[in-house]
């Protein structure tokens, strides 16, 4: 018999009731027809695209597969094939797309509907743009490039928190930061957003306080999340620390790299064909990718 979560572990832990107004049709088709047909985990995945598009008016989301895992709390490869599955079932169609380099980058969801359906309205209703309005924060650190956004983009979640994450990189010195940086900032300030309960003033709140520690990336925000400025300092010790951790990664990495180029192009070359065959995705890429030659010195700590 599986034990009962401690208060640590549990979620909804402290949970009072839902608040409203706060609310995301869901066709009685999926309710009535479908869901019985459907594993737990495909059904996740659809409320989290049912929230995602009809919650806020829209048809389809742009979502990396990351995102999508996290809001449905499952594993990035799960999420692959249960797409696979609901698009086999006719339920979704998936834009897929990737970046210049071959990776794989945000895709497309869209909802099927039937022929002739009507588009859902845009923009939020008056309620949910009454409670939006009460929950909007002052700038990050600095005010956003102007540029044109819809309803959609300026309401959403998501895209508050993927502006919030832009921002908080602007304001750390990245004005153009890398996709793995950008996603890894975006995970943590989701699972703050979704997991831990953290309201959107919160995790900026956090960013102001994560950049004036002078931290180098977004470990710091969990830290701090929750203090006011005036206990900031408090956590300095933390961001030094951190700061430090990340000074020896970036030593290890800069070791292995050597190590990897003093070998004889023989030995090289056998590693890498050693990492194309243990990943797919790598199997995929040629033999001098960036992508090919970390995971061929990865293989140099086993």
């Amino acid at each position: 018999m599986s034990s009962k979560p401690s208060g640590s572990d549990n979620p909804f832990v402290g949970f009072e009731g839902y608040t409203s107004p706060h609310y995301t049709q869901v066709p009685d088709q999926f309710l009535d027809e479908h869901l019985r047909h459907l594993s737990g985990a495909e059904a996740k995945i659809m409320l989290v695209l049912f929230r995602q598009t009809l919650g806020w008016k829209k048809r389809s989301e742009k979502m990396s597969v990351p995102q999508l895992a996290l809001r449905a709390g499952a594993g990035e490869s799960t999420v692959r094939r249960l797409m696979k599955d609901l698009e086999a079932k006719g339920l979704v169609a998936v834009e897929r797309r990737t970046t210049k380099a071959g990776d794989p980058d945000a895709n497309t969801y869209t909802i099927r509907w039937a022929q002739n359906e009507r588009t859902p309205s845009k923009g939020p209703s008056q309620n949910e743009r009454t409670v939006l309005s009460q929950e909007e924060d002052p700038p990050l650190v600095a005010d956003p490039p102007e540029q044109e956004h819809t309803s959609e983009k300026q309401n959403s979640p998501q895209s508050a928190l993927e502006d919030t994450a832009s921002a908080f990189l602007r304001s750390i010195g990245y004005g153009k930061p890398s996709r793995a940086k950008r996603e890894r900032t975006l995970r943590i300030l989701n699972a703050l957003l979704v997991e831990d309960g953290y309201g959107l003033h919160e995790i900026r709140a956090a960013c102001r306080i994560a950049a004036a520690l002078g931290a180098h990336g977004p470990e710091l925000i969990p830290h701090v999340i929750g203090q006011s400025a005036r206990e900031s300092t408090d956590a300095r010790g933390v961001g030094e620390r951190l700061a430090q951790e990340q000074l020896e990664e970036q030593t290890r990495w800069r070791t292995l790299a050597a190590r990897f180029d003093a070998l004889p192009l023989r030995e090289r070359d056998r590693l890498v064909q050693q990492a194309k065959t243990a990943n797919r995705v790598i199997a995929q890429r040629p033999d001098d990718h960036p992508l090919v030659r970390a995971a061929a010195i990865t293989l140099l700590e086993e």
